[in-house]
Parts: C-alpha cells; sequence; structure tokens
C-alpha cells in the first residue's frame, strides 16, 4: 500500500459542521478504486442515455418541458442555446490541443537561484503571468474562431432549421449535466465512511446521500474534491 504518507493522501478525515460553524460529526473518505470508479461511470452513462431517449421523445414530459419551448424562441436566442451547448465541448478541445508553456524556473533569471534577489523574484513573477496570460489568450482565441465559424454556417439557414438544431443540442447539452451529477453524486456517496477503518459507509445508496442536507453534501463534495488524484496514483 506503500508510505503512511501515501496513506494520507488517498484517505482523510472530514469534520461536517451545520451551518453556524458546530462541528457535529466526524466521517472519513477514500479515494475510488477501479471497480468504484467503473461503476460510477456505468450508472452516469446509464442516467445519461436515459435522460437523452426521453428528451428525443417528443411524447415524453421531459420534452415537453426543456426541448419543446425552443419553438417559441427567436431566431436570436436559438442561436445563443447552440452556442451554449456547444461551448463546452469547444472548451474541452481548447485545452487538448493548446500547449502551456512551462512555469518559468528562477534560475533562469537568478544569477544565484538560492538566493535570489527581490529584482529576480519580481522579473520571474511578471514571466509567470506573461506566459498564463499567453495560454489564455490562445483557449479564447480557438473559442472565438470556433464561435466565428458556427455563426457564419446558421447565418443562411431558416428559423425553422435553426430551431432543429437548438432542440438537437439541448437533447445533448442536459444528459451531460446529468451524467456530471451523477458521476459527482456517485464518487461521494461511495467515498464516505463513518469508521476510520473504512468498513461501515456513510449512506447506504446513492439516493440517501442526495437526499442529506445541502449544507453537508457540498461540505463532502469539497472535501472529496480537495482529496482526489490522478487515476495512476489510485491505490486498491
Amino acid at each position: 500500500m506503500g508510505t503512511l504518507a501515501d496513506l494520507l493522501r488517498w484517505r482523510t478525515e472530514v469534520k461536517l459542521r451545520d451551518e453556524k460553524g458546530k462541528s457535529i460529526k466526524t466521517v472519513y473518505m477514500r479515494i475510488l478504486g477501479d471497480q468504484d470508479l467503473q461503476e460510477t461511470y456505468k450508472y452516469a452513462r446509464l442516467r445519461s442515455a436515459a435522460a437523452r431517449e426521453l428528451l428525443r421523445n417528443p411524447k415524453s414530459d421531459e420534452y415537453k418541458d426543456s426541448v419543446a419551448p425552443v419553438d417559441d424562441m427567436d431566431r436570436e436566442t436559438s442561436i445563443e442555446v447552440i452556442k451554449a451547448a456547444r461551448g463546452a465541448n469547444w472548451n474541452a478541445e481548447a485545452i487538448s490541443i493548446t500547449i502551456r508553456e512551462d512555469e518559468p524556473k528562477i534560475d533562469e533569471f537568478a544569477v544565484d537561484p538560492d538566493a535570489p534577489t527581490l529584482e529576480e523574484q519580481e522579473k520571474l513573477d511578471a514571466e509567470t503571468k506573461k506566459r498564463e496570460l499567453n495560454y489564455e489568450t490562445k483557449l479564447e482565441e480557438y473559442i472565438n474562431t470556433r464561435t466565428k465559424e458556427l455563426e457564419d454556417s446558421l447565418e443562411s439557414l431558416t428559423l425553422e432549421d435553426i430551431r432543429k438544431i437548438a432542440k438537437f443540442e439541448v437533447s445533448n447539452l442536459l444528459p451531460l449535466s446529468i451524467f456530471l451529477q451523477e458521476v459527482q453524486d456517485q464518487k461521494v456517496f461511495r467515498s464516505v465512511y463513518e469508521d476510520k477503518l473504512l468498513k461501515d459507509r456513510g449512506f447506504n445508496t446513492v439516493e440517501e446521500f442526495r437526499g442529506a442536507h445541502p449544507f453537508i453534501k457540498q461540505q463532502l463534495i469539497n472535501a472529496y474534491n480537495n482529496l482526489e488524484i490522478g487515476p495512476d496514483e489510485v491505490k486498491n
């Protein structure tokens, strides 16, 4: 299992508090192993697939509530819906293809890296900020380019065609949100225990976790996000 230091990296103690800041309970959390992660994503896919099917069925209540209203939208609003739906993918694409420069190191600026002067540290800070801004600019430029391409492709379409595209995008966007929510819920539900030995689960079902007080749920979500590490480091 590795050293104690490694162990503490993927499990932690969480002191839950009420809205007044009073400590009410201590629980324990762990990073999920491969089997739990596989189950987590399986259930998330099942929920998103079920939602997608309903959102593409004109007879379902989900379609009538979330997709059908697009038929009453004007051209500009319909286009904004399409942009919003595709924006998440563009952001992911931008991060994937944009090369991020390595952070500068003090030895690039300091005569003696072990004892840099204030001016040398200021130069390091300035270069760090410059590279970060350059990266953010590249991301923004990519998204702006994709946005312009979309606007050009929609320019010659009729309002009816644009609404059809918007409805399809809504039927994709909502299942994605459901998928991400289910992943979060499953991860936290599966990670919480009553005891230090991680034998007694804090919640019997994911539905029980969802029904917990929002203030408590958010504390657990924050704690898990802080604990989570890369999949290559997960121990079983």
